[in-house]
């Protein structure tokens, strides 16, 4: 199976909005609807902030945000000038097949470093770092 990152657009919006985790991790999570909200606030206010959908092969199975320069939200130093994977969130009925872990999110770092439009005075061969908040 293929894991993809993909951008929320017209057409997937409401496939990557109706997905959600199980009852009990509700309390853990935002909804994907709330995260891209977050998103506009995020950029408005200084941040860069990367929504993203996680297919499987051609199926919607998660989202996650990441960003860079987080505005708003109390952070460890660590995190400054660093990319953040600010939410993760696999559906419920796609959990416990390995999507959302360790090394899905190191692909969608990579595809971030590798098609992003960098506007922190960084070259594209530039390496950096994550952490995960």
């Amino acid at each position: 199976m293929m894991i993809s990152l993909r951008k929320i657009t017209l057409e997937n919006r409401r496939l990557i909005f109706n997905l959600e985790v199980a009852e009990d991790q509700n309390r853990f999570v935002a909804s994907n609807l709330s995260s891209v909200a977050s998103c506009y606030i995020l950029l408005t206010n200084g941040g860069t902030p990367f929504p993203l959908a996680i297919y499987a092969d051609e199926q919607p199975v998660g989202f996650v945000m990441i960003t860079y320069g987080i505005t708003g939200y109390e952070i460890p130093s660590i995190a400054h000038d660093s990319y953040c994977i600010l939410r993760l969130m696999i559906d419920r009925e796609h959990q416990g097949k390995g999507y959302g872990s360790t090394t899905a999110a190191s692909r969608n770092l990579r595809q971030i470093s590798s098609t992003a439009d960098y506007s922190h005075n960084r070259s594209s061969s530039s390496a950096y770092s994550c952490s995960v908040i």
